[in-house]
C-alpha cells in the first residue's frame, strides 16, 4: 500500500491523505540488501564521496557504481526504472521522464531536522524568511515539484519507502501546507524557534496540524517538500532505513539532472538510469 500525500492540487490530493491501491516497491529483499551495504561502506568510512560521512541521516550517490559499486547501484537504478514506479509517476507526470534522485535515510541515533519547508533558493528567499502571506503563496506556486537545488515547476514525483521491517514512523508532515500561508503556531516553528528547538535539551514543540506518518516495511509516501515537515527518530523506533526517490518530466529546459555524487565522478545519472532500464 502506499500513501499520497501534499501533491498538487491538479492532482486532487492538495488538502488530504489517503491510502493508494499498490506498493511503489518490488524486490524488497534485494533493495534492502543494497541499502545496509551502502550505510555499512559509509559507516566504516569506505565512502566519503559525496558527502557520505559516519553519522549522517542521508546517504546519497547511490548509482554511481564508482562509489558504492555495482551491489548497491544496480538494485536502485532498477527499482527507478521498474514498471511499478513508473505506473504511479506517469499518472502524475506522463510518459515521458527523467531521474531526478534517490538516496537514503538512515538514522541508528536521535535525531531532529525541526520543522521546515524544502524552498530555499526559491525565488532567492531562504525558507526560514519572515514573508508575508502574498510571498509565501508565491514561493509555494514557484516551488511545486521543487527538489535539488532548481524550480521543477510541479513536475516531478517524489517518495519515500520504509526498507525494514520496522517500518518508518519518523516523518511528520502538516497536510495542505504546502499550498496554504503558515499559521501563527507554524510562523513560529519555522521562523524563530529553529535555531534554538532540540539544542541544549530544548524540545522541538508539536503544531497542532502535524500528522505522524507511520510508514510500514514496503509502503510508500508520495509527498511534496513545499509542505512543514520535520524529520524524527522516536526513541522506540531502533533503525531508519528508508529510500527516498524522484522523478521528473522530460521536458525540463535545463541539463542533464545530477546528484551530488554523479557530478564528482563525472557520471551523468540520467544515463546510469538508462543502461538499467
Amino acid at each position: 500500500m502506499g500513501l499520497l500525500l501534499g501533491l498538487t492540487r491538479h492532482a486532487g490530493q492538495a488538502h488530504r491523505y489517503s491510502p493508494h491501491a499498490a506498493p511503489l516497491l518490488l524486490r524488497r529483499d534485494r533493495l534492502e540488501a543494497a541499502a545496509w551495504e551502502a550505510w555499512g561502506q559509509v559507516q566504516r568510512g569506505d565512502v566519503t564521496a559525496a558527502d557520505n560521512q559516519p553519522g549522517a541521516t542521508s546517504l546519497n550517490g547511490l548509482l554511481a557504481s564508482q562509489i558504492f559499486g555495482r551491489d548497491v547501484g544496480d538494485p536502485f537504478a532498477e527499482h527507478m526504472a521498474s514498471d511499478v514506479v513508473r505506473r504511479y509517476a506517469t499518472k502524475f507526470l506522463g510518459s515521458d521522464l527523467r531521474l531526478g534522485f534517490i538516496g537514503l535515510w538512515v538514522a541508528d541515533a536521535e535525531y531532529d531536522s525541526t520543522w521546515h519547508r524544502d524552498t530555499s533558493g526559491v525565488l532567492g528567499t531562504n525558507h526560514r524568511e519572515d514573508v508575508d502571506a502574498e510571498r509565501e503563496i508565491a514561493i509555494l506556486q514557484a516551488s511545486r515539484g521543487y527538489c535539488g537545488g532548481r524550480d521543477y515547476l510541479g513536475k516531478t514525483f517524489k517518495w519515500q519507502t520504509a526498507l525494514i521491517d520496522e517500518g518508518d514512523p519518523c516523518l511528520f508532515v502538516c497536510p495542505g501546507s504546502h499550498c496554504r500561508y503558515r499559521t501563527p503556531e507554524e510562523r513560529q516553528a519555522l521562523c524563530f524557534d529553529w535555531d534554538t528547538d532540540g539544542v541544549d535539551g530544548n524540545p522541538v514543540k508539536p503544531l497542532a496540524t502535524e500528522v505522524q506518518l507511520k510508514l510500514k516495511r514496503g509502503q510508500s509516501a508520495v509527498w511534496a517538500g513545499s509542505l512543514i515537515h520535520r524529520g524524527r527518530k522516536p526513541a522506540d523506533c531502533a533503525t531508519r532505513l528508508s529510500l527516498i526517490g524522484n522523478l521528473a518530466r522530460a521536458d525540463l529546459d535545463l541539463p542533464p539532472v545530477r546528484t551530488a555524487a554523479c557530478a564528482r565522478v563525472g557520471t551523468s545519472c540520467s544515463e546510469r538510469l538508462n543502461s538499467a532500464m
